[in-house]
């Protein structure tokens, strides 16, 4: 089993960037895991059904959203929280 925590960027289908934190886990053939994301950019990532994360080596996955029931920040300088699962192979 591989796992990363640590910095990433979460890459929009429209080619939006937003820095989040990663905590993936990767088994067998699957991986997936949370993004933890700044409550400011609510409004880009509340519908978002897919995307591509890029660690800092340079590496990208891509990944859907299986849920998209996440409650927003009660403020925008709270971060909250995705779940994702990979599309392929692991970024890590």
């Amino acid at each position: 089993m591989d796992i990363y925590k640590g910095a990433s960027a979460l890459i929009a289908d429209d080619g939006v960037e937003i820095r989040a934190g990663a905590d993936l886990k990767a088994t067998g053939t699957s991986w997936g895991g949370y993004l933890t994301i700044d409550g400011q950019n609510w409004d880009i990532v509340k519908n978002l059904w897919s995307g591509r994360i890029r660690l800092p080596n340079g590496t990208v996955g891509a990944f859907d959203r299986p849920n998209r029931s996440e409650k927003p920040p009660t403020s925008p300088d709270l971060p909250f929280r995705i779940r994702i699962e990979g599309n392929g192979d692991a970024p890590f």
